[in-house]
Formats: C-alpha cells, sequence, structure tokens
C-alpha cells in the first residue's frame, strides 16, 4: 500500500465523520461565538483509485434561512426542499466529463432539522444544526480530475464562502470558495 492510498484510508473516517463529531462534541454557547460562523461552509474531499467522496458541511441557516428545529409548515417544506436540492448531486458538483464519474446510490443528505420524532433531547441537538451532504462517485478516468465546480452556492443565497480541503494522488490542497470563484483546483 503507498503512502498516498494509507493516509487517504485514515483520513476518510475523519472526513465521513467530521460534521457529526464536531457537532455532538461541543458547548453550544461556545461554539456559537468561536466555531460556528453563518456563511462559511466546508467542503472535504478525497480519491483512492477510483473512487472520490465529497462531504460538504454547510450550517442550517445557509441553506433555510435558520438553524432550529422547524416550527411552521413554510420550515418544514423548505427543509425538505434544501434536502431535495442537496441529494441531486449533478446539480450541486460539476466534475470534468473526462473523469468519467459516476455518483453512486449511497450518497446522503444529513440534518438534525429533517427528524420526525422530536424528543425533547433532539432540540438542543438542533440549535445550531448542520446539512452534511456526501457523495460518493465511481470514476473511470480519475485522473482527469483536475478540478470541482461547487454549484451549490447557485442554489442557496445565504451561502458566502466555503473551505475546501482535498487529498488525491497528486497531494493535498486548499481552497476558499465563494459564489464567484466557486472551482476547486486540485494540481497544478
Amino acid at each position: 500500500m503507498t503512502k498516498m492510498t494509507t493516509l487517504i484510508l485514515l483520513l476518510m473516517p475523519m472526513i465521513t465523520f467530521a460534521g457529526k463529531k464536531r457537532h455532538h462534541h461541543h458547548d453550544h454557547k461556545k461554539r456559537h461565538h468561536h466555531a460556528h460562523s453563518h456563511g462559511s461552509s466546508e467542503l472535504n474531499l478525497a480519491t483512492d483509485k477510483y473512487k472520490l467522496k465529497i462531504v460538504m458541511t454547510i450550517p442550517g441557516f445557509d441553506i433555510v434561512g435558520f438553524e432550529h428545529t422547524p416550527k411552521t409548515k413554510a420550515q418544514k417544506n423548505s427543509v425538505k426542499q434544501a434536502i431535495s436540492v442537496l441529494k441531486n448531486a449533478p446539480k450541486n458538483i460539476e466534475l470534468p466529463k473526462s473523469s468519467i464519474c459516476t455518483v453512486s446510490k449511497d450518497s446522503s443528505v444529513e440534518t438534525e432539522m429533517d427528524h420526525h420524532d422530536h424528543h425533547s433531547h433532539n432540540h438542543k441537538k438542533s440549535e445550531h444544526a448542520e446539512f452534511k451532504i456526501t457523495y460518493h462517485y465511481i470514476c473511470k478516468n480519475i485522473t482527469a480530475l483536475t478540478s470541482v465546480t461547487v454549484n451549490v452556492f447557485s442554489h442557496f443565497k445565504n451561502m458566502q464562502t466555503m473551505k475546501a480541503q482535498g487529498i488525491t494522488k497528486d497531494g493535498q490542497f486548499t481552497q476558499s470558495l465563494n459564489k464567484k470563484s466557486n472551482v476547486f483546483k486540485l494540481g497544478k
């Protein structure tokens, strides 16, 4: 196993569960002032051989305009509509056609805002709710994956910036994305 493959395999669980771990193990009052920021989202990307995984963590405010458990019918509909948009990977993430990537069925959208069985302990969890979007791809020509265009900005007006981080066989990449600069470059 190569060093890069080992690194990717070690980081994949952290990327997969980063949103949940950060969200469930913090003090909401402290997070509100330090780690939590409206308009600032994260994208983590990793490749391994022919597989691509993209995980986006986006504050609820940036998606639907609030972060609490939806109370009104309009808020509940906003959450359902947002989930529908976010489930459509090709609408939100554009990959080079030459990479020949297909999104797999195990992609998902998770949020504390969409629980149908709200017990009293769930209300605290949803105080600063986020959307966690995970897209899995199988790519026939992953070497052609030189960039990722993030179109999610165009669907949600409150989104301002996104910190993108990626690990591929070519190295590690970090870039700040926004509405005007939404192409995450993976390489030269």
